[in-house]
């Protein structure tokens, strides 16, 4: 985990939303027809074989499922479903719709992207049988190897040859190695890539061990927030569970810096996302629209020209929040990016996602958007919406390049890892995975500027703005 940034913290941010996807909770199954003039059963067995997950339907009543690779198949839970005038309510957060064919649905996650969802005629032969010897190092290293060999998608981007990574390290392991050692070895084996969504996470003598191969700015979150402050003529405003401080930069310019894309009030700021994702979305999409409208109305009393938005300690959130926000700057339907997803040797076809400007007040106006190398995740996919805008201009240091959603996998002995298995690519055919975003001005951050006070990327946003 990258530290000192806190707010892509991989328990709370929109990294989790893959791995929420199928976590126990609410999921919807809307169908094409009504519930009741169904003419195909949704009893069987489903798979979606890109994200490796598999369910079970039985008597249009239960639901189990289960998370399957090569080496291991682990089963999530079971749980009921129940019904209303949309369809079923499953267990999983994110819409499944019902398909016009027998054997095959669609998955649709939160921003429209759609999955196929295939009928089997069998569950798997590993998932009916429990494993004897998920404990095994042997058996937990070939799953978290071939985990990553079917899903991480930018093996190429990190120079990694990940069968080269098995041949050096397969041999450290033996049934003897421990629980302590083998964590070791698995982040040894994953350094190499460099890339903040990917993380292992294990409980061992009782105590919580994560790993990830991130690295951390020359400078300090504190310091820059001090630096910040003097730079206000008037004490930033905390809004929305502190996602929000609002101030004022000089009569024309307002300031509003986003520190995170998820928790936007104080019920989902200290809510747990896995145990009920479809009821913290619902609400933190709430509160983000009760947020943006409140930063509109302060801006647009206070009749200020121009908006400097300052994303360089946002290190992420939920990709629904990003598009929330965005949607009170566009100008009209935009386009924002293609996703595609990683599935062993090739990417499925990319899907082009738009959102739609919000119906009430709108700034757009001259914006200085300024980011930094802890501008993460979801906070990224901001970035890419705005990006296109004719009234943006995007100042600072690269983004993290950390835009894929992190995919959440179980080994066999319950340890938990992370990885990136999406590419976002622009609507001018760019993917910043990894390189991150590139500002439009170029302004670098470093921690003797910082600490003595000066704000070299706010500066330049006041000039930027001086000049128009």
């Amino acid at each position: 985990m990258k530290t000192p940034k806190t707010s892509n913290n991989f328990i709370t941010t929109k990294a989790l939303i893959v791995g929420v996807l199928f976590a126990l909770s609410t999921l919807l199954l809307s169908s094409c027809a009504s519930a009741n003039s169904k003419t195909t059963t949704d009893n069987g067995i489903w798979i979606m074989e890109d994200y490796g997950q598999l369910f079970e339907i039985n008597n249009e009543s239960t639901i189990t499922m289960y998370q399957i690779t090569p080496t291991h198949c682990d089963k999530q839970g079971t749980g009921r479903l129940t019904q209303d005038q949309n369809g079923y309510n499953l267990l999983d957060g994110s819409p499944l719709l019902v398909g016009a064919t027998h054997d095959e649905r669609t998955f649709l996650d939160t921003m429209g992207y759609r999955v196929s969802v295939k009928r089997l005629s069998t569950l798997p032969e590993f998932c009916q049988t429990e494993s004897s010897d998920r404990q095994s190092p042997i058996t937990n290293f070939e799953a978290y190897w071939q985990i990553y060999n079917q899903h991480y998608a930018f093996f190429d981007l990190h120079n990694v040859d990940w069968q080269s990574q098995y041949n050096s390290y397969r041999p450290q392991v033996t049934e003897n190695t421990t629980e302590t050692e083998l964590f070791r070895i698995l982040s040894d084996m994953t350094q190499p890539l460099r890339d903040g969504h990917i993380s292992i996470s294990a409980k061992i003598d009782q105590k919580e061990h994560i790993y990830s191969p991130n690295p951390v700015p020359n400078w300090n979150r504190d310091e820059l927030v001090d630096t910040i402050i003097g730079n206000l003529i008037s004490p930033p405003e905390l809004i929305a569970a502190e996602s929000f401080a609002i101030a004022e930069l000089n009569e024309n310019t307002a300031y509003v810096n986003s520190i995170k894309m998820s928790g936007f009030s104080d019920t989902t700021n200290t809510m747990d996302i896995r145990e009920d994702f479809a009821t913290f979305n619902r609400l933190d999409t709430q509160a983000a629209h009760k947020a943006m409208q409140s930063i509109m109305q302060k801006i647009n009393d206070s009749k200020y020209d121009n908006l400097v938005l300052d994303l360089r300690l946002n290190g992420g959130g939920t990709d629904n929040n990003s598009a929330v926000l965005a949607s009170y700057f566009l100008d009209k339907e935009r386009v924002v990016y293609t996703k595609s997803i990683w599935f062993k040797d090739r990417f499925s076809e990319g899907q082009a996602i738009s959102i739609s400007p919000n119906d009430d007040t709108r700034f757009t106006k001259a914006i200085m958007l300024l980011i930094s190398e802890e501008t993460a995740s979801a906070a990224e996919f901001f970035v890419l919406m705005m990006r296109d805008l004719p009234n943006v201009t995007i100042i600072g240091e690269n983004s993290a390049g950390e835009l894929s959603d992190i995919f959440f996998r179980t080994l066999p002995n319950g340890w938990e890892t992370g990885l990136s298995n999406q590419r976002h690519v622009s609507t001018d055919g760019f993917n910043f995975e990894g390189a991150g975003i590139v500002p439009d001005v170029y302004v670098a951050m470093t921690a003797e500027d910082i600490n003595a006070g000066k704000d070299k990327v706010l500066e330049k946003a006041l000039e930027l703005l001086q000049k128009q």
